[in-house]
């Protein structure tokens, strides 16, 4: 079944972005990549169904792709005389104006697949979902536009700290082990969800 097969992309998409694997400095798997793996997954699920969501969580997924890509040569770069002679203070404004964007591409993302994907549920059953909240469970819950919001929240709070890591250096090394645990739980929600949403439609 095509939504089957859409969401197998999209959770080995996230999947493979929460999986960091590093050559020195330079990760093996950018995560420009993952991205372009969930993309494909949201047009297989646009070919089965044109929901308005899913199609805006694609175009946010495509600019993240592009952010990504862009992170993925600055690295590559970095060692550069241009990044060299950049004074630490733009280097870490134009850090901070990075996260920033990619934390707001990827919670809308998110956001408007999950709603979307609500709603094709309730369209194939023909009824509204139970509401359940996911805050302190990875569960799968029915009521998949609760984790989108959830995973805003603890998405925000884990940019927020890295903010201030980046702010007030002398705080870096323990606020980001608790931003990357925070990453780390929205993550697997959102994995653990899109797993649910696998298998409400089965695989002939």
């Amino acid at each position: 079944m095509q939504r089957n097969r859409a969401y197998r992309f999209i959770f080995w998409g996230f999947l493979l972005m929460m999986i960091h694997l590093n050559l020195g400095q330079l990760q093996i798997l950018p995560n420009f990549i993952a991205a372009m793996i969930i993309v494909r997954g949201l047009s297989i699920l646009l070919e089965d169904a044109q929901n308005r969501y899913i199609l805006r969580s694609r175009r946010l997924c495509y600019l993240y792709v592009v952010t990504q890509v862009g992170a993925f040569l600055t690295e590559i770069t970095r060692q550069s005389s241009f990044f060299r002679d950049m004074s630490s203070s733009l280097n870490e404004s134009l850090t901070i104006l990075a996260l920033g964007v990619n934390s707001i591409l990827m919670i809308t993302v998110v956001f408007y697949l999950f709603i979307g994907s609500e709603m094709l549920l309730t369209e194939r059953n023909g009824q509204c979902f139970p509401e359940y909240s996911l805050v302190d469970s990875l569960e799968p819950v029915k009521s998949i536009s609760k984790v989108a919001i959830n995973f805003a929240i603890l998405y925000t709070i884990a940019t927020l700290l890295i903010i201030v890591g980046l702010v007030f250096r002398s705080e870096m090394g323990a606020l980001a082990i608790i931003s990357t645990l925070i990453y780390l739980v929205a993550t697997l929600m959102v994995i653990f969800n899109v797993a649910y949403l696998r298998r409400q439609y089965p695989e002939f």
